[in-house]
């Protein structure tokens, strides 16, 4: 008995030892000149996901950055009394508080707790000097205001800060985008009228930064189609097709967007024949130049990508000669939500006449938001094609997309 009296005492001492480190596992840090510390000069890092991070360099003036999913954002920041800092985001129309604790066992770890949404996570102060202050003003800029803080905060950038970056195709953001594609379609073909298919697209985007604000950007397209008419010549009909791959477009360029917000990229784009079906796919490997240009503006941007493709391999003879592209606009509309599209269209040089031109009218809404930390952006967008093959061509069409923003381990 004394044996089990004497182990009970041992293991309930051990566990108030462990619980009573745990409870002061966090310190707070109270004081202006303290909290002043954590920011000034100072670079912190957290993560956004298991893999992904965000990174702060904050300046001794109030200014200060955020890099995170490969685009930079400014801030500002000041402690406003001895509990609180706040910093402004969304190109300062924000204002996120907070007050912040120290871990006691954990060199140069701290955690941020927003002062409204009560939102909890941790950083790490790093030992370097942030590069970004040694080209700030020396001016202190315009402070915070603590008298509307927003009511919501994570870390990493904001939804509507997202939103912008996502709608601007020059910049160098990985993203993986699933669009699932319906279209009806018209024609002089018998039984035209009554034909329609549906399409799911992946299609990513593969960022290379160059380090000098610009990247190369990879965009193949898979394509798998699900339904889609099919017409013998034999029978004088259409025919069901199972699910079949369709061929694979692609692009690469180089570009970026200047200081005066001007959009340009430059490259090429083609297309491998990895068609499941001869009745689907070309059998040809297409390759050609490819330009984007654009203008960015305080309430959104327009733009347009043109290329032109050649054949320059494969088993079939017939002779391609196509332009093709579209044009892409966004209206932001705040809080992450544009008014967007991107129709595409096409010109067959080599078509018989009246079946060269394709070219949709496109409407389309997009809604970027953050699920935890992670960056999703949703799209729907309806086409009318105001153009298309007399013999047989889309008449409307209907686009729905999903995007997640992901890390890349090389845009680390």
């Amino acid at each position: 008995m004394k044996l089990c009296s004497l182990l009970l005492l041992v293991l309930a001492t051990a566990l108030s030892s462990v619980f009573s480190v745990h409870a002061d596992e966090w310190s707070p840090i109270t004081g202006k000149e303290s909290l002043e510390a954590l920011y000034s000069g100072v670079v912190q890092q957290g993560d956004l996901t298991r893999k992904a991070k965000w990174r702060t360099e904050y300046c001794a003036n109030g200014t200060g950055i955020l890099r995170a999913w490969g685009q930079v954002f400014p801030r500002t920041w000041r402690a406003v009394d001895d509990e609180r800092v706040c910093v402004t985001s969304d190109a300062n129309t924000k204002v996120e508080c907070f007050r912040y604790e120290k871990n006691t066992s954990k060199p140069n770890t701290y955690r941020g707790r927003d002062v409204v949404s009560k939102q909890v996570w941790e950083f790490s102060i790093l030992d370097e000097e942030p590069a970004f202050c040694k080209a700030a003003p020396e001016k202190v800029v315009a402070p915070p205001s603590a008298a509307a803080p927003a009511p919501k905060a994570s870390a990493g950038p904001s939804a509507a800060e997202m939103a912008e970056k996502l709608a601007n195709p020059t910049l160098a953001i990985g993203q993986m985008t699933s669009s699932f594609i319906t279209s009806q379609y018209r024609g002089t073909l018998p039984d035209s009228v009554n034909q329609d298919s549906l399409l799911y697209k992946f299609q990513p985007v593969l960022p290379f930064p160059t380090g000098d604000g610009k990247s190369f950007l990879l965009r193949p397209s898979i394509n798998v189609l699900f339904d889609q008419p099919v017409f013998n010549a034999n029978t004088n009909s259409f025919e069901e097709q199972s699910i079949e791959l369709g061929d694979l477009p692609f692009d690469f360029v180089y570009g970026g967007t200047n200081k005066s917000g001007l959009l340009l990229s430059y490259g090429i784009a083609g297309s491998i024949p990895t068609a499941t079906s001869d009745k689907i796919g070309s059998d040809q490997w297409t390759l050609g130049p490819e330009i984007l240009f654009g203008q960015t503006f305080s309430w959104g941007l327009v733009g347009l990508l043109a290329n032109h493709q050649w054949d320059v391999a494969g088993s079939n003879d017939t002779d391609k000669s196509v332009t093709a592209g579209q044009y892409f606009y966004g209206v932001n509309l705040g809080g992450g939500l544009f008014l967007s599209s991107g129709p595409g269209f096409s010109y067959d040089h080599n078509a018989t006449s009246g079946n060269k031109f394709t070219f949709p009218l496109g409407i389309g809404v997009s809604k970027t938001t953050k699920i935890g930390n992670r960056i999703w952006k949703f799209a729907f967008e309806y086409f009318y094609y105001l153009e298309s093959p007399d013999v047989f061509g889309p008449q409307h069409q209907l686009k729905f997309s999903i995007t997640p923003v992901v890390e890349l381990p090389w845009s680390k």
